[in-house]
């Protein structure tokens, strides 16, 4: 069944390396073949009457075991579609609330990371992750985060 799914996604960035954090997928879901070990901005989708701020808190929460302080929401929106999905990325600036709290990865991810640009850009990632990215840094810039 095809469908539209509203998502959060996190853009993590640590200003004092200009790195963004991404993680890897573990599992290959059958309607999603083809995008296994991709890695990805965290985040998911917003459930029925849920504040995506909210949301994204609590993926992220479920996803890392972390919390994260929201800066700013990137005013753009990225449209991915892989095979019968298609989501509408509603990307936040964020960062760590304490970067020391070691990473505990749930079970949709097997590993995670810190890279700038050109690192994302040599990365198998998602569709538009890369895109995603570059806009992030350039409203990162004028933010001064």
């Amino acid at each position: 069944m095809k469908k539209i799914v509203p998502v959060a996604i996190a853009i993590i960035h640590d200003k004092n390396t200009g790195k963004y954090f991404m993680t890897q997928r573990k599992e290959i879901d059958i309607d999603d073949i083809g995008y296994g070990h991709c890695w990805n901005f965290p985040g998911g989708g917003i459930q029925w009457g849920e504040d995506p701020k909210d949301a994204l808190n609590r993926e992220i929460k479920e996803e890392l075991g972390v919390e994260i302080n929201i800066l700013a929401l990137i005013p753009r929106i990225f449209s991915p579609i892989r095979n019968n999905w298609h989501g509408l990325l509603i990307c936040y600036l964020c960062e760590m609330k304490d970067i020391n709290i070691p990473i505990v990865l749930n079970h949709e991810s097997m590993d995670f990371g810190w890279f700038n640009l050109e690192e994302i850009k040599k990365l198998k990632t998602l569709p538009l992750a890369y895109d995603v990215a570059v806009e992030a840094e350039k409203y990162n810039s004028i933010i001064s985060v």
